[in-house]
């Protein structure tokens, strides 16, 4: 009896440090990436960051900012309208953005429009808490410049990944309440783009990004904003 009650919390013991191992490599190599991607994003979007410095500062333009969703269209065609710039970098995160706003703020835009989240999400494990402490210290960023923002939601997905836009909708409440409290214009464009709460399969090209319908429908879902906005 004493041989099997000693094997008993031997095994229990061995089960509890075997979990823990595994919790501490998986927190540990996530958070060694997010350290690398942190500092060293590549050169693809060090040419783009790097380029959007470079770029004449034009006053009373519209900035599209976020990550690739963003970039992924010519934004002056699509709106048919010469003053609004794209200032989206794939692989883009909140963490990234905060750092690039600076030089976006310094050319005095009369809007900034801004859709992130998604790869702080889906991309580096983020937890809902730290997007949104992370995300609402961008746009306090630019609300200290006295800019006007417009913030997107963070699209749907596809739904592949089980509950990914349970946690997006959780996050676009968070967003949609501090924006409404700090007087900062929120566009909510699931409903035009999402079907049973999953983004449409005819709005995108691989499950997360969107495919030219749906930029044709936020394009049109921006341009009725904009009239709405006096921009």
């Amino acid at each position: 009896m004493l041989l099997k009650k000693y094997a008993a919390w031997f095994i229990g013991i061995l089960f509890i440090v075997l979990v823990g191992a595994y919790i501490w490599q998986v927190q540990y190599v996530r958070y060694v990436a997010n350290r690398l991607i942190d500092f060293n994003r590549g050169p693809a979007y060090a040419v783009k960051e790097d380029l959007h410095g470079l770029y004449p500062r034009r006053d009373s333009m519209i900035v599209m900012f976020g990550n690739s969703i963003t970039e992924g269209v010519d934004w002056r065609e699509l709106m048919d309208r010469s003053d609004i710039i794209n200032r989206g970098i794939p692989g883009d995160d909140t963490k990234g953005m905060y750092n690039r706003i600076g030089v976006i703020a310094e050319s005095k835009p009369k809007l900034i429009c801004v859709m992130a989240g998604i790869n702080d999400m889906l991309l580096f494990g983020r937890s809902n808490d730290v997007i949104f402490e992370s995300y609402t210290r961008l746009l306090a960023k630019v609300k200290e410049k006295k800019i006007r923002l417009l913030v997107f939601s963070t699209l749907h997905v596809l739904d592949r990944q089980q509950g990914a836009n349970e946690r997006i909708n959780a996050l676009n409440t968070r967003m949609q309440a501090w924006c409404l409290t700090n007087n900062i214009e929120y566009m909510d464009l699931n409903p035009e783009l999402s079907v049973n709460g999953s983004l449409a399969a005819e709005y995108t090209s691989d499950g997360l990004h969107l495919s030219a319908a749906g930029y044709m429908v936020w394009g049109l879902a921006l341009s009725k904003k904009l009239n709405e906005m006096a921009v």
